[in-house]
């Protein structure tokens, strides 16, 4: 399954390259996350909390960003798994500077699923993960206001 979009910010890139890159602060916006422990330089271990109808329950994986072209750009790879089931994304994030004190945040991927969470259907996933992509550029939108 595709996803793809952007997300304004009223914040210059090098702030939210530091904020994409910091274990602190992804723990704090990345929906449900309980835990983002590093293991080694760009890659951390999960665990995630999600309440969500169809994907309901606790999940642990890991987190590889690579890639990375500081400060406009990153992949990263995201594994999970849990008792409904299992995860796989991967993507793109990438900051376009419209002004000194504005970014574009797009980003776009790819991410299946198997056991349970696969059985509730691609269009609720589909609706799902656009929900959680949402949360997530909220939280940090918050965060970085509230950090200016």
């Amino acid at each position: 399954m595709e996803v793809s979009g952007e997300f304004p910010f009223r914040a210059p890139p090098a702030v939210l390259w530091g904020a994409f890159t910091s274990r602190e602060f992804l723990q704090k916006v990345i929906p449900g996350c309980k835990e983002l422990k590093e293991v080694e330089p760009d890659r951390f271990q999960v665990n995630i909390e999600i309440g969500l109808a169809g994907i309901k329950g606790k999940y642990s994986g890991s987190v590889h960003i690579t890639e990375k072209d500081v400060p406009k750009s990153y992949r990263m790879r995201v594994e999970g798994k849990g008792l409904p089931g299992w995860v796989k994304a991967e993507g793109r994030l990438e900051l376009q500077s419209a002004d000194p004190a504005s970014t574009k945040v797009v980003y776009a991927g790819q991410f299946q699923a198997g056991g349970l969470i696969a059985g509730i259907g691609q269009r609720m996933l589909e609706g799902v993960a656009k929900l959680m992509i949402k949360q997530f550029f909220q939280a940090v939108e918050k965060e970085i206001q509230k950090d200016a």
